[in-house]
């Protein structure tokens, strides 16, 4: 008799895989062991398929592909190997097994004694061609049908084994609502990293530092222009206490102003300059509350305020640009962009985290597609293109 314990870790199980992809194999491993099956598989994907609710398993093994590309949803399976699913998925075998597909009820457990006579699957070429090569014949099994979630799950018994009865459906019954919520939150959460790294492509493009941090100034994610005026640590640095600026006084005046704006349940803006202990003209920051934009950063909490940072003396290179113009490769861009706006080539090693010799060795490919041989030339070549 399997234990409420047991039921209780593979629920754990199962909610620890939507964060944990990777897991969800070892996941039906635990399902398949606690209903003492030979396999065990799932299929979900986040819309209804486009049948009706008499859909045919025909139809629904034509869908195995496209929820493959489209990588939305979950097709996982523990006691097969990648030929026996195939096989299992094919058209062909998708013919044989459309009776009992259509025969199964949607939105409740069903046992195999419950769609068709033991003896007379024995003798059909559903069994023979189908399910005896993969060492099955007992089933229990599942079809839901919602607006939201569309789920098939199934484990099988070899022949000689005990057929499933009411204890197993009973633990079926169980983890079923548990697993349809997961994978209901498994479908938001990639929603939220698909917008996620959406917004981040955007922000790395921008010309401008964008940090977004908590309501108390804790950043939770940095473009790559952010990254680099942090890094020079010119006015403006990141501690573990937050961001900082170059003196007590105007760090404090920094954090006064973020936290006023986090306080603020109202649109408002601050403006914030601070000097540069290099002489270079001073930072331009204005903090800004977005709780109300809904923007998600994968993996972390929505972000509350967004601190854009300015830098006025700072020449801005459109690198996609002139890597299109002249078929740099990113890397080359990135060196190309920023010797373009002023940076000698121990700075930009240090920007890019790259030794001095490779910058060189990207910089000599930049001037040979580029067809120029002075750097005071290639640098106005550069600007002409990329601004």
């Amino acid at each position: 008799m399997t234990s409420m314990q047991e039921i209780l870790r593979t629920i754990e199980r199962i909610y620890a895989a939507v964060l944990a992809p990777e897991e969800w194999s070892a996941t039906l491993d635990a399902i398949r062991d606690m209903l003492v099956s030979h396999h065990t598989i799932v299929i979900s994907q986040m819309t209804a398929w486009p049948v009706p609710s008499t859909s045919s398993f025909r139809h629904a093994s034509a869908q195995i592909d496209t929820l493959a590309e489209e990588g939305g949803d979950l097709i996982a399976y523990a006691g097969l190997d990648d030929v026996q699913f195939a096989h299992l998925f094919s058209p062909e075998s998708g013919n044989l097994l459309q009776p009992i597909y259509e025969a199964i009820p949607i939105d409740a457990v069903t046992l195999s004694t419950e769609v068709v006579d033991a003896r007379e699957f024995e003798r059909s070429a559903a069994y023979n061609e189908v399910i005896k090569p993969i060492d099955g014949f007992h089933f229990i099994t599942t079809r839901m049908e919602a607006p939201d979630l569309s789920l098939h799950m199934v484990s099988c018994r070899r022949r000689q084994a005990p057929a499933f009865g009411k204890e197993e459906a009973e633990v079926f019954r169980t983890i079923l609502p548990h697993l349809a919520t997961a994978l209901r939150f498994r479908c938001h959460l990639r929603k939220a990293e698909r917008r996620g790294n959406a917004l981040t492509q955007l922000l790395d493009r921008m010309d401008i530092g964008v940090i977004l941090t908590n309501a108390e100034g804790k950043p939770c994610f940095m473009n790559e222009r952010a990254c680099r005026i942090l890094a020079a640590e010119d006015g403006l640095e990141l501690m573990a206490t937050g961001l900082a600026a170059s003196t007590p006084a105007a760090t404090r005046q920094l954090r006064e102003e973020i936290a006023a704006v986090g306080a603020q349940h109202g649109v408002c803006e601050r403006r914030l300059v601070l000097p540069r202990p290099s002489q270079r003209s001073s930072l331009i920051l204005h903090i800004l509350p977005i709780w109300r934009l809904g923007v998600t950063v994968p993996g972390m909490r929505a972000p509350q305020l967004a601190v854009l940072v300015k830098e006025p003396d700072m020449v801005t290179i459109d690198k996609t640009a002139i890597a299109e113009i002249f078929r740099l490769s990113p890397r080359e861009s990135e060196v190309a962009a920023l010797l373009a706006t002023g940076l000698d080539l121990s700075e930009i090693a240090a920007n890019l985290g790259l030794g001095l010799g490779s910058v060189r060795s990207y910089l000599s490919r930049v001037y040979e597609k580029t067809e120029v041989h002075h750097q005071a030339a290639l640098v106005a070549l550069i600007r002409s293109a990329g601004l």
